[in-house]
C-alpha cells in the first residue's frame, strides 16, 4: 500500500488530469436516485475530486477521503469549495452513522485482500442504517503491481474479485445487495454493486 501511495503522489497531476473527466455518470445518477435529498455522502478514494464535484451540484453534503496528499492537493485545485481530507478507508476517524451514503468507486482495488473485510466493516459502521453503499471493483482473480506506462510505469497494486466472492464479503457486513452488473474496461470487467446497509 505505501508504494501504491508514494506512486500517486508522484503521479497526482497527470493522474487527475487524465480521469477528471472520465465521469461514471450512469451509475452516479443511480446512486443519487437511491439517497435522500440534502444527503450526507463520503466519496471514499476521491482522486481528483471529479466525482464529488458531481454530488455536489446535486446539492448534497459531500466529504471526499483520499490518502495520497498529492491526489488531494490536485483534487483542491479543481474543485476549490470541496471538503477534502488526507484519511485512511480502513480506519476511518467519523462517527458511527455519519453518512447517508458512500460512493467508493475503484478504490477498493488498491488494497490488499487481506484489508476487504475490514474496511468494509468501516463502511457499515459509518453508515447510517439502510444508507447506500456503492462500490465498483475489477473483475477476476489475484493481485498484482501493475506498471502502466501512462504513469511513468510506476508500481500500483491491484486486487481483482470473483462475484461471489465480493458479494459474500458484502453479506458479512449485513449489506443488502441491491444490483451487481458488469461494465467493460480497458483491460477487465467492472463490477458495480449497489447495497443498502440493514437497518
Amino acid at each position: 500500500m505505501d508504494a501504491t501511495i508514494e506512486t500517486f503522489n508522484k503521479i497526482a497531476p497527470q493522474y487527475v488530469e487524465l480521469t477528471f473527466d472520465k465521469i461514471s455518470q450512469f451509475e452516479l445518477n443511480e446512486f443519487i436516485s437511491m439517497v435522500p435529498k440534502e444527503a450526507k455522502v463520503l466519496d471514499v478514494g476521491c482522486g481528483s475530486g471529479r466525482d464529488l464535484h458531481y454530488l455536489m451540484d446535486y446539492k448534497f453534503d459531500v466529504v471526499g477521503i483520499d490518502l495520497s496528499e498529492g491526489i488531494i492537493n490536485e483534487a483542491k485545485k479543481r474543485v476549490p469549495k470541496g471538503n477534502f481530507q488526507i484519511m485512511d478507508m480502513r480506519g476511518m476517524e467519523f462517527e458511527d452513522n455519519t453518512f447517508d451514503g458512500i460512493w467508493c468507486c475503484v478504490t477498493l482495488c488498491n488494497i490488499k485482500r487481506e484489508d476487504l473485510q475490514r474496511t468494509l466493516k468501516e463502511f457499515k459502521r459509518i453508515l447510517k442504517p439502510r444508507g447506500v453503499l456503492y462500490i465498483s471493483v475489477k473483475e477476476g482473480e489475484g493481485e498484482r503491481v501493475i506498471n502502466d506506462e501512462k504513469y511513468n510505469n510506476l508500481p500500483l497494486h491491484f486486487t481483482f474479485y470473483q462475484k461471489d466472492e465480493i458479494e459474500n464479503a458484502l453479506k458479512k457486513e449485513n449489506f443488502n445487495i441491491i444490483k451487481n452488473y458488469a461494465s467493460e474496461g480497458e483491460d477487465a470487467n467492472w463490477m458495480n454493486i449497489f447495497t443498502k446497509a440493514s437497518s
